[in-house]
């Protein structure tokens, strides 16, 4: 079943108003260079659109060729006046979006999930908290229990570098 505004051709579910290989009906292909415009097929794309392959896009707007054709927004960006901007309160940290402190991108820190982590406080795909350390790149432990490239239990204690 396809979605409100697509049709089934074949085995996939097109939009006829704009697909140059389904231009107005099921394999109604437009050829020589022209594009699929509201079902019809145009020599050039309409004021406002480029035309990016077989299709005639807002360039300023789609987050697919946002600000040229194959220029996707990536990381939960969106395409906002043909640039990749993030949204809902989220800040920009490289090419992701992330919740951030002081309203700076991500406190020059890191992106861990949708979170900012401060610099000395990322560990692998994870963030430590409070007085927690990073050992190993991957596990945050508190530094009385920091032994060496690992973490000793509640009931351990590190001696020479090992947890004993």
């Amino acid at each position: 079943r396809c979605t409100a505004g697509t049709t089934k051709c074949g085995g996939a579910c097109v939009n006829l108003t704009n697909d140059s290989s389904h231009c107005g009906g099921c394999n109604q292909a437009c050829t020589g260079g022209k594009v699929c415009v509201g079902s019809k097929c145009v020599i050039q794309c309409p004021t406002g659109s480029k035309k990016c392959g077989a299709l005639c896009v807002d360039t300023k707007s789609n987050s697919l060729h946002c600000g040229a054709c194959n220029q996707p927004c990536t990381g939960g960006q969106t395409c906002s006046g043909g640039s990749c901007t993030c949204t809902g309160g989220l800040k920009a940290c490289g090419s992701k979006c992330c919740q951030c402190c002081d309203g700076t991108a991500c406190c020059q820190a890191a992106c861990i999930g949708s979170v900012c982590c401060p610099t000395k406080k990322a560990c692998g795909n994870q963030c430590c908290g409070g007085t927690e350390i990073c050992v190993n790149g991957t596990t945050c432990c508190t530094p009385a229990k920091a032994c060496g490239t690992s973490c000793c239990s509640a009931t351990q204690n590190c001696t020479n570098g090992t947890c004993q």
